[in-house]
């Protein structure tokens, strides 16, 4: 049955997590010296709380895997657009001492060997590169999103975290099937364990500039789409309204929410009500995503740089 462990975080952090993957029976889960994969949410070069992974609770989870395997790898892929490498936001996410405290390793998948792998969605053939070390030299994944809203998304829980599995920079691009994308990389990658951060969450215009929300909560669950399910309730949001997750449930890859088994009843967690906020040019970049083609013209053309020009100028004014 799809596990789901609420609760309020503490100063004791590391015991919150161990108690939330006990209740997720994570043992049965990860086998002695099992090849684990841990996938944060580093999406800026900045520590920005809401938007990146909180680096206490990467390193409370990391005490608990090391204790049982010696085999624990954290991985992220460089910045989209070739904004910033991986290993600077390692570094920003002070993540090189915490893993070499625990004997864990650090990885940038924009830097390993790739293969291409193909599954279907509704059907249709979806094929992507992926690092060879997600598809053949792991045994659990583990995802450790925040609890956000996303101008493109809706939200950004579980499932949209695997999108930064894609280690080329340029994965922009590839958002002309951002909602079937991201379904068919979890078919792909079959995350294990979902820890939702919630320690700060992230309203209004996310994934990165929204506003930081304290919420001190913590979302573990042995099932991706549970997890994600009792995200969007505690955020007050339809989870059938949320295109990637309504695709999930039509592949098979998400329960339904009357299937999971709750440590705490939902209402006690959804204190706030979060609102993905677009601004206009947030809502341009959605109708451009619709082509493939207009994606290209706009990211990886000649005109991109006089494109930015203009947008830039229309950003100052709005600042």
């Amino acid at each position: 049955m799809p596990k789901v462990f609420l609760t309020r975080s503490s100063a004791e952090l590391i015991d919150k997590v161990r108690d939330g993957l006990e209740w997720v029976d994570w043992k049965t889960i990860v086998q002695p010296h099992a090849r684990v994969f841990v996938k944060p949410n580093f999406t800026w070069n900045k520590r920005i709380p809401g938007a990146t992974t909180t680096p206490a609770l990467l390193e409370s989870l990391l005490a608990i895997l090391t204790s049982r395997t010696s085999n624990v790898i954290v991985g992220e892929s460089d910045g989209g657009m070739h904004a910033f490498t991986a290993e600077e936001s390692f570094a920003v996410h002070n993540m090189p001492d915490i893993c070499r405290q625990y004997g864990a390793k650090l990885v940038n998948l924009s830097r390993l060997e790739r293969e291409s792998v193909t599954t279907t969605v509704g059907g249709k053939p979806h094929t992507f590169n992926l690092p060879r070390l997600l598809l053949h030299e792991t045994d659990v994944f583990i995802t450790v999103p925040l609890l956000k809203v996303h101008m493109w998304t809706g939200v950004s829980l579980g499932f949209k975290n695997q999108w930064g599995c894609i280690p080329d920079t340029m994965r922009l691009l590839e958002h002309y099937r951002l909602h079937e994308g991201i379904v068919a990389l979890n078919k792909i990658l079959r995350p294990r364990v979902s820890i939702i951060d919630g320690l700060t969450a992230l309203d209004g215009n996310g994934p990165i500039f929204g506003t930081p929300v304290t919420f001190n909560t913590l979302i573990i669950s042995n099932d991706l789409g549970a997890g994600d399910l009792i995200g969007c309730k505690v955020m007050g949001i339809d989870p059938m309204r949320i295109r990637h997750l309504a695709l999930a449930q039509s592949e098979g890859i998400l329960p339904r929410i009357s299937d999971v088994e709750l440590n705490e009843p939902v209402e006690r967690f959804a204190t706030h009500r979060f609102r993905p906020v677009r601004t206009g040019l947030n809502r341009v970049s959605i109708l451009i995503a619709k082509s493939a083609r207009a994606l290209r013209f706009v990211y990886a053309s000649r005109a991109t740089p006089y494109l930015y020009r203009v947008v830039n100028q229309f950003r100052r004014r709005n600042l």
